[in-house]
């Protein structure tokens, strides 16, 4: 999935850079990983199969976070729905 070889080109001209820099801008968000992140992280919820919503309460945190930095994000969810 995604572009062959554009990671190794994007890594040429990264920055590391404080996300205060990012106020008053637009950035697109790719909503994968984040998903995989967040429910990496309630493994015992999906295992046993708990009603939770705590997937979604750290995913409106992560978009809260960056709205508090003023920064508006752009949620990109890729693929077939």
């Amino acid at each position: 999935m995604g572009i062959t070889g554009l990671l190794p080109i994007i890594k040429r001209t990264m920055e590391k850079k404080h996300i205060s820099e990012f106020k008053n801008k637009r950035i697109g968000i790719d909503c994968f990983p984040w998903i995989y992140q967040i429910l990496n992280s309630i493994p015992e919820e999906l295992f046993y199969n708990v009603k939770t919503d705590r997937h979604t309460i750290i995913f409106e945190k992560r978009i809260k976070s960056l709205l508090s930095y003023g920064i508006t994000p752009v949620m990109v969810f890729d693929g077939d729905p």
